[in-house]
C-alpha cells in the first residue's frame, strides 16, 4: 500500500502525497467497480490535500500516517482504547504497563497518544501522565523534546494547575528531589525552566525560580556529597544547569553557591578535574580548534586564577607540562580557543567526530540511571 505514496519535497520532507497512477494500478490489481475508485479517490484527495495547513496530527505527515497505518492493518502501535484503561489504574500498575511497552520498544507511540490526550481531564491524570513522562525522560527517550513541550503545556495551564493544587504545590517540588517517588534523575529540567524564567517575564511554572534555584543547588551539593572519585557528572547533569541570570552576550551566568560548591570538589580532585578540562571548540570537531571549559572562570573567578591553579599542579604532577603550552595559546587567543596538530592526549574522538574524554568513559548516563534506580534516597 505505500507504493502509492511519495515525499511531497514541496510542502516539506515530511509530508505525503499520493500518486494516482499508482492507486489505479492498486484498483485494478483489486478489481474495484468505477464508483468505488471514484470514491476512494476522493477521501484520497481530501485526506492528503497539500493545499492549506495540515494539524500536525494529520495522516499526511509521514510519521503519523505510520502511526495509523500500524493501528489500523497490525496492531503493533498503542491503541487509545488499549491506552486510557491503564490510567485508572494505581500508578505501581501503570508503571509495570510502561515498562512493558518500552520493553517492545513502542515508546514513540506511546508518546504520540500522551500528545493527544487532555493531561489537564482532572489532577490524578494529570500526575500520573506526569510521572509516565519523568519516567521517560529518565531513561533518555526524546528527552528534551518531552521536557520543552511539559514546560509549555504548564506554562499554558495555570488556571488548572491553581484548580488542582492551590497553594500547595508539592507535587512539583517532589519531581525534582530524589525521593523514593517518581522524580527526575538528573537537573535539566530545571536548566529549562529557568532559561523561561529569564528570558520571558511573563512565563509561568508552579514552583518560582527562586525555589527551583535552591532544589537545583541541594542536588548539586548531594550529588557531590555521593561521590568516593571524580565524576564529571557532578558538572554534566547538576552544576550546569545551576543558572543565576543571562548576562552581556547571551552568557550563561551560574549560582554563587554552586560555584563555590563545585571549586571545593576540583580541590578534591585536581588532577582528575584537569584531565577533564579541555575539549574541541566544535562538534564534530573542526580545524584543530579547542578550548578550556568554558565555566572555569565562573568558580575560579577569573581565567588568571586558573592559570596560578594550573602552573602550581604541574610543580606537582610533570604530566600537565604540555598543558601550559596550550593554555598560553588559548590566553594569546583571548580565551577563544587555541590550535593543536595533534588531539591533546586528555581527548579522544569518536566516530562521529565528537570529543570523549577518555578518562571517564565508563561514567556513561546509562551507569548514571542505574545508580539512581538502585539507590534508596530520603527527602532533604
Amino acid at each position: 500500500m505505500k507504493k502509492i505514496f511519495e515525499k511531497d519535497l514541496s510542502s516539506g520532507f515530511f509530508k505525503l502525497k499520493f500518486n494516482p497512477e499508482q492507486l489505479d494500478k492498486l484498483f485494478d490489481e483489486q478489481d474495484f467497480s468505477l464508483s468505488d475508485r471514484a470514491s476512494v479517490k476522493e477521501i484520497f484527495n481530501y485526506l492528503f490535500q497539500t493545499n492549506k495547513a495540515q494539524d500536525r496530527r494529520s495522516i499526511i505527515h509521514a510519521d503519523k500516517f505510520d502511526l495509523y497505518f500500524d493501528n489500523a492493518l497490525n496492531s503493533e502501535g498503542i491503541l487509545f482504547r488499549e491506552f486510557t484503561p491503564v490510567l485508572e489504574l494505581p500508578w505501581e500498575k501503570i508503571k509495570e504497563r510502561i515498562d512493558l511497552w518500552i520493553a517492545e520498544k513502542k515508546e514513540g507511540y506511546l508518546l504520540e497518544i500522551l500528545g493527544n490526550i487532555d493531561a489537564f481531564e482532572g489532577r490524578d491524570r494529570f500526575e500520573k501522565i506526569a510521572k509516565i513522562l519523568v519516567t521517560l525522560v529518565n531513561l533518555g527517550i526524546r528527552s528534551e523534546f518531552i521536557l520543552v513541550d511539559w514546560i509549555k503545556s504548564l506554562s499554558e495551564n495555570q488556571v488548572n494547575i491553581d484548580r488542582f493544587y492551590g497553594v500547595d504545590k508539592d507535587f512539583f517540588k517532589l519531581i525534582f528531589t530524589p525521593s523514593e517517588r517518581v522524580f527526575l534523575y538528573d537537573t535539566y529540567a530545571i536548566r529549562l525552566i529557568l532559561r523561561n524564567y529569564l528570558n520571558n517575564k511573563e512565563f509561568y511554572f508552579p514552583l518560582s525560580k527562586e525555589k527551583l534555584q535552591e532544589i537545583s543547588v541541594s542536588r548539586l551539593k548531594q550529588y557531590i556529597e555521593s561521590r568516593k572519585e571524580f565524576d564529571i557528572r557532578v558538572f554534566n547533569i547538576f552544576y550546569y544547569n545551576c543558572w543565576k541570570e543571562i548576562g552581556q552576550g547571551n552568557s550563561v551566568i551560574l549560582l554563587d553557591e554552586a560555584n563555590r560548591l563545585v571549586k571545593e570538589y576540583i580541590d578534591r580532585y585536581p588532577f582528575d578535574y584537569l584531565r577533564f578540562t579541555i575539549r574541541s571548540k566544535s562538534t564534530p570537531h573542526l580545524d584543530d580548534e579547542y578550548v578550556f571549559e568554558p565555566f572555569i572562570p565562573q568558580y575560579f573567578g577569573s581565567w588568571p586564577n586558573f592559570e596560578a591553579f594550573l602552573n602550581e599542579k604541574v610543580k606537582e604532577n610533570s604530566e600537565f607540562e604540555e598543558m601550559i603550552k596550550y593554555f598560553d595559546d588559548f590566553k594569546r587567543n583571548t580565551y577563544a580557543h587555541f590550535y593543536s596538530d595533534k588531539i591533546p592526549k586528555w581527548i579522544e574522538q569518536d566516530a562521529n567526530g565528537n570529543s570523549t574524554t577518555k578518562y571517564f568513559k565508563h561514567q556513561t548516563y546509562e551507569a548514571f540511571i542505574k545508580e539512581f534506580q538502585e539507590t534508596k534516597f530520603s527527602l532533604s
